[in-house]
């Protein structure tokens, strides 16, 4: 919380650009994975996965990497469900 006198230290305005950086930078990413999920959607709906892969899941863990079960919860929507108040991407 920032102090209510201009007379803060060096350190103190130092750490609070650090904040607002982690701030910015996870909104971004909220925001990234957001995006991500409606490709995904869109990339499930239209059976882009019916290649030889068995899901979209294991088609997404295929393609970028990403271990089966994260690639399972991500195709399924559950990567980014806002809750009240909640912004957390898993």
């Amino acid at each position: 919380m920032p102090l209510a006198n201009d007379s803060r230290p060096a350190d103190d305005e130092q750490l609070e650009r650090l904040g607002d950086a982690i701030a910015e930078l996870s909104a971004r990413i909220q925001a990234a994975t957001y995006e991500l999920l409606v490709l995904i959607r869109q990339f499930d709906a239209r059976a882009g996965w019916h290649t030889g892969f068995t899901s979209c899941a294991h088609w997404l863990s295929w393609r970028t990497g990403l271990e089966l079960g994260l690639a399972a919860r991500r195709a399924m929507g559950r990567a980014w469900q806002p809750g009240p108040g909640s912004t957390r991407a898993q």
